[in-house]
């Protein structure tokens, strides 16, 4: 297996993490990186859009939107992307 990026360790913030999905998804779908399943690239370009907009999820809950990310928030992304997608 081939990673997509070699090295991820500068993406630090929320913001950044929604930007690199999202140009994950335009590579794959511009045929740079091969994937097995085609509907994959909608997961991405949700769980990026979710990533990129969950401070108004937090919001409404009446909490901060975390600066760092925990395995629950990684866990949550995963999850609203279901619904974004």
């Amino acid at each position: 297996m081939t990673m997509p990026a070699p090295d991820l360790s500068g993406i630090t913030s929320r913001q950044e993490l929604a930007a690199y999905l999202l140009r994950l998804a335009q590579r794959v779908e511009q045929g740079e990186i091969r994937q097995e399943n085609e509907q994959s690239v909608d997961y991405v370009k949700a769980a990026a859009y979710w990533t990129r907009s969950m401070h108004g999820f937090f919001a409404n809950q009446g909490k901060e939107t975390p600066e760092q990310p925990d395995w629950a928030l990684i866990a949550m992304i995963f999850s609203a992307a279901f619904v974004y997608e």
